[in-house]
């Protein structure tokens, strides 16, 4: 239960197995993380003019479930591994589970780069599992 995401270019003729089709494979970085539940590949971040993508692994952090959103810029090729993110962010407290739901924001600031929203759908912030999501608008780049 690690997880994988894919990534498959438009156009594709045949369907058939994932593994056989895919131009690009995300991989997982630990037992039961779920890496891959929540995926996007819409925005451009970083303002390079290639879309970037979020992949999420809400169950991450082992039997606490903090969540994790990784973040690859860019064209990406082959395997690659969750570890290899440019950006990684985690949930805080125990079973946050950060990522349960991901978006590309847009330009909302102006600054050229596309802003982020990750939720977390269990997140104590003003009660247990009352649940919260952060927009990002620069992730340090």
């Amino acid at each position: 239960d690690a997880g994988a995401a894919y990534i498959v270019y438009g156009g594709a003729e045949t369907g058939g197995p994932v593994d056989e089709a895919f131009a690009v494979k995300l991989t997982g970085e630990a037992s039961e993380d779920q890496f891959g539940a929540h995926a996007v590949g819409d925005g451009d971040i970083d303002n390079d003019g290639s879309n970037d993508a979020m992949i999420s692994a809400p169950f991450s952090g082992g039997t606490s479930d903090l969540g994790s959103v990784y973040v690859f810029y860019g064209a990406l090729t082959g395997t690659v591994s969750a570890a290899d993110a440019d950006v990684r962010f985690d949930g805080s407290t125990l079973s946050d589970q950060l990522g349960n739901s991901l978006s590309f924001a847009g330009d909302i600031d102006g600054d050229g780069n596309s802003a982020i929203l990750i939720g977390g759908a269990k997140k104590d912030t003003t009660g247990a599992d009352a649940g919260g999501a952060y927009l990002m608008l620069d992730i340090g780049l």
